[in-house]
C-alpha cells in the first residue's frame, strides 16, 4: 500500500487528493480539553525529533518577527504543517515549514482580522490603565506623597499585567485554529476566523483556560532567562496541533513524488 493509501484515523475522507468541501462543521463539544494533558500528548509526538521540531518553531519565530504581521501567518502555517506530516508518520522539518508561504495571502487576512480584534479590544484597556495610573502618580506628586509611588506603580502594574494576560486569553481564543484551518483545509482568512470561532464557541471557556495555562507557562519559563520559553515553544504549537486533530481530523494529502513515475504507452496498456 502507498503512503497515500494509508489510512488515517484522524483524517477526513479525501479520495484522489481532491479537495475538500470547505464548509464543513465541526463538533468540539464531546472533545476534552485538557492543557497540561494535551502538552504530554504533545511531548509523545514529537518523541526523538524535539530538536527538528525546535528549529522549526525557533526559525519560525525569527521570520516572523523580522516582519511583524506579514510573515506571522505563513510562519504560523508552515509549523503547523510540519506538525501534520509528524502527525501522518512522514518527514517533514523546514522544507514544510516554508510551505507556510503557499498560503501567504489567506493566512495575511487572518493576521490582519485577529491583530484587528487585539487592537479594538487592548488599546482601550491600556488607556483606561494608562489614564488612572498618571491621576494617581500626579495626585501624589502634587500632595508631597511620593514616598508613596511605589506602592501605587507596583500593584497597578501588575493588576494590568495580569488582567492583559486574562484579556489576550479571551481575545485569542475564537482564533485558536485559524492557521490551521488556512493550511489544511484551504480556507480563506475570513472563512478559517469565522470556522475557528464556531469551533471553540460550544467550550469557549476551555479554551480560554488552555490558553492562559499556556502562558503562565510560556511567562514563568520567560523568567528563566528567557531561553526555555523558546524550548518550550515546540511543544505549545504541537499541543494545539493535537488539539486540532482530536476536533478536526487532519487532511491527508499524498506525499511528494520524489522520482518520475514510469509513463505508460496506450499500446502497451
Amino acid at each position: 500500500m502507498s503512503d497515500d493509501q494509508v489510512p488515517n484515523p484522524y483524517g477526513m475522507p479525501n479520495p484522489g487528493g481532491q479537495p475538500v468541501q470547505k464548509e464543513v462543521k465541526f463538533d468540539s463539544s464531546l472533545v476534552p480539553i485538557k492543557p497540561i494533558e494535551l502538552l504530554t500528548r504533545s511531548k509523545e509526538l514529537i518523541g526523538n525529533e524535539y530538536w527538528s521540531f525546535f528549529l522549526v518553531t525557533f526559525i519560525a519565530m525569527l521570520i516572523a518577527g523580522s516582519v511583524p504581521l506579514i510573515l506571522m501567518g505563513p510562519m504560523f502555517c508552515g509549523v503547523f504543517l510540519a506538525f501534520r506530516q509528524k502527525m501522518l508518520g512522514r518527514p517533514g522539518g523546514m522544507d514544510y515549514l516554508f510551505k507556510g508561504f503557499d498560503h501567504f495571502g489567506n493566512s495575511l487576512v487572518a493576521t490582519l482580522i485577529q491583530f484587528g480584534v487585539i487592537l479594538l479590544i487592548l488599546m482601550p484597556f491600556g488607556l483606561v490603565i494608562g489614564i488612572i495610573l498618571m491621576v494617581a502618580i500626579v495626585g501624589l506628586v502634587e500632595s508631597g506623597s511620593e514616598e508613596l509611588l511605589p506602592f501605587v506603580i507596583i500593584p497597578v502594574y501588575l493588576f494590568s499585567f495580569v488582567a492583559y494576560m486574562v484579556l489576550l486569553a479571551v481575545v485569542l481564543a475564537p482564533f485558536t485554529f485559524v492557521f490551521q484551518l488556512v493550511a489544511d483545509r484551504g480556507m480563506t482568512g475570513g472563512q478559517a476566523c469565522k470556522t475557528s470561532w464556531q469551533i471553540v464557541k460550544p467550550r469557549y471557556f476551555a479554551f480560554v483556560w488552555m490558553h492562559m495555562v499556556f502562558f503562565v507557562i510560556s511567562i514563568l519559563a520567560a523568567m528563566c532567562c528567557v531561553i526555555p520559553a523558546y524550548l518550550f515553544y515546540p511543544i505549545h504549537m504541537g499541543a494545539i496541533a493535537v488539539l486540532y486533530r482530536d476536533i478536526c481530523g487532519i487532511q491527508n494529502p499524498p506525499p511528494p513524488q520524489n522520482t518520475p513515475q514510469p509513463t505508460v504507452s496506450p499500446i502497451a496498456r
